[in-house]
């Protein structure tokens, strides 16, 4: 026998705000979103997708040797980060 399950029980999709942060720099950027993290945990705010756009940057894990795998940036900023891992061109 068929299933009688309603689309809205089978095709359920949680809501999410859509933020549209622009251009923003890597570090304000990163910033927004480490606070929008705790906001969420704390119930203030729901699920959101960010969009947002930055310079170009080389970001550098925890990982003792990262740093030493950033050979030449130029003109690229090289930006710690509390992640785990290596490098990582954005």
């Amino acid at each position: 026998m068929p299933s009688t399950s309603s689309i809205a029980e089978t095709d359920a999709r949680p809501e999410a705000e859509i933020l549209d942060l622009g251009r923003l720099g890597y570090r304000e950027a990163h910033a927004f979103q480490l606070d929008r993290v705790v906001r969420r945990q704390r119930g203030e705010c729901g699920d959101a997708i960010v969009m947002v756009e930055h310079p170009h940057v080389i970001t550098v894990g925890r990982s003792r040797a990262a740093l030493a795998n950033v050979l030449a940036p130029g003109d690229v900023e090289v930006i710690e980060v509390e992640r785990g891992g290596d490098v990582t061109y954005h």
